[in-house]
């Protein structure tokens, strides 16, 4: 308000100058275009082309597969291996996808039931009825359980971005298949654990891999379930 005073009474003292020495004065003047600044929030792992999506080779019955179909696709929950004999190996190849207008994240996969399944020993031989294969060296465990269940991280690469997957792109598998023993003699059916797998999305700009692993921990990321 005080600088707006200022410049009419400046302006007033010119006028009276211009008229007592008889002359009209053409003031110059002069304006630039306006700078809009606006900002928006970042939508967030929303949408298909966005999405976040855990995923693995869908499994038709019969020995037969599909395609890699992504958790919630016309209501794909997770495979379901049923009437396994020993000597069975069935495709179990979970990994993540980031939509191709998604944001660069961290990516990490929750393992529960791993452990239960392979400690299955029925025909009490000493040797467990199921195996997983060997996890990809690229998922690494963020937290600090042991054996198979806990928290991995993806390494895409080396140097200073090595844990940064690009939105667009897709994790490896974090492992492959599932064996039922051909030597287990048991001849009864079983119920068998459940293997459950939830994908986490960390946004990667701004955020530390250290903040990234503790928010997973805490459970406050974006949760995808199979």
């Amino acid at each position: 308000m005080k600088k707006k005073s200022l410049v009419t009474m400046v302006a007033s003292l010119a006028l009276v100058g211009a008229v007592g020495v008889g002359s009209t004065l053409a003031y110059l003047s002069s304006t630039t275009g306006t700078l809009v600044n606006t900002f928006s929030t970042a939508s967030g792992y929303t949408g298909k082309d966005q999405a976040v999506q855990i995923q693995e080779t869908k499994y038709l019955g019969n020995d037969e597969y599909g395609d890699k179909t992504s958790y919630g696709e016309d209501g794909f929950a997770g495979n379901a291996y049923t009437n396994l004999l020993p000597g069975d190996s069935v495709t179990k190849d979970p990994n993540v996808v980031l939509g191709e207008n998604s944001i660069d994240s961290y990516i990490f996969i929750l393992v529960d039931g791993a452990d239960d399944l392979v400690a299955i020993d029925n025909d009490e031989d000493g040797a467990g009825d199921f195996t997983i294969d060997t996890f990809n060296s690229k998922w690494e465990k963020a937290d600090d359980s042991n054996g198979l269940d806990g928290i991995y991280v993806y390494k895409a690469g080396e140097g200073v971005d090595a844990y940064k997957v690009t939105k667009g792109e897709s994790t490896e598998d974090l492992f492959t298949t599932v064996t039922y023993n051909k030597e287990v003699t048991a001849d009864v059916a079983v119920e068998l654990p459940e293997i459950v797998l939830q994908a986490y999305a960390v946004q990667y700009k701004n955020v530390s891999l250290e903040e990234a692993k503790e928010l997973v921990i805490s459970g406050n990321p974006v949760v995808l379930d199979e």
